[in-house]
């Protein structure tokens, strides 16, 4: 699903925009030179952010980006902001953004920050569903971290597993890790690899 144009209302009239669960792009030029935007949250949905999406757009304070993953397109090796700025400066022909990217450390949102310069707000590490040793791959060695982590607590032994590394391998999100949290990520994995496209929750 696909965010619609919003281009034709540059006065759209919503100081929050949460843009809805399930919606995977944010098209080019979305809310270009929206007055009334001030704060979006972008789903863990949500793919990729377009060109322009929220270009000059005067009083957009913050954008949350809830998907570590989420793509932004932007000229990266160019010194100006084309997609997330809110300050246009006529003479110089800059767009530029004063306001913050609230993000998790180490994603793609984070170092736009970095190469931009931005304002960062943290909201830590990023936990990514079957991603258990945090390599943005979710493979066999997770599958295997899985079940080794299992033969180890039904032994009675200690979890070796932090908090976040719990989170990511509760795959089938029944509080428990086993076999068949498994056995999701290993399936996932064979998946994917033939080719095909799809996030681990969907999947599941």
């Amino acid at each position: 699903m696909s965010f619609p144009i919003a281009k034709s209302i540059p006065n759209f009239n919503a100081c929050s925009l949460n843009v809805p669960s399930g919606v995977r792009e944010l098209y080019q030029a979305s809310f270009i030179k929206c007055r009334g935007i001030e704060n979006v949250v972008l789903p863990e949905s949500l793919d990729i952010v377009c060109g322009f999406a929220f270009y000059c757009c005067p009083n957009l304070k913050s954008v949350k980006f809830l998907n570590p993953d989420c793509d932004i397109f932007e000229y990266w090796d160019s010194e100006y902001l084309s997609t997330i700025c809110n300050t246009y400066n006529e003479e110089d022909d800059i767009c530029t953004y004063n306001g913050s990217i609230i993000c998790y450390e180490d994603t793609i949102a984070s170092e736009y920050v970095s190469v931009f310069g931005l304002k960062m707000e943290s909201l830590g590490t990023a936990v990514r569903l079957g991603d258990v040793n945090n390599d943005r791959t979710i493979d066999a060695m997770d599958a295997s971290a899985i079940l080794t982590e299992y033969a180890v607590t039904s032994t009675g032994k200690p979890s070796t597993f932090n908090d976040d590394q719990r989170k990511a391998a509760d795959v089938n999100s029944d509080s428990q890790l086993d076999a068949r949290d498994a056995s999701l990520v290993l399936t996932y994995y064979v998946y994917t690899s033939t080719g095909h496209n799809i996030k681990l929750a969907d999947f599941v």
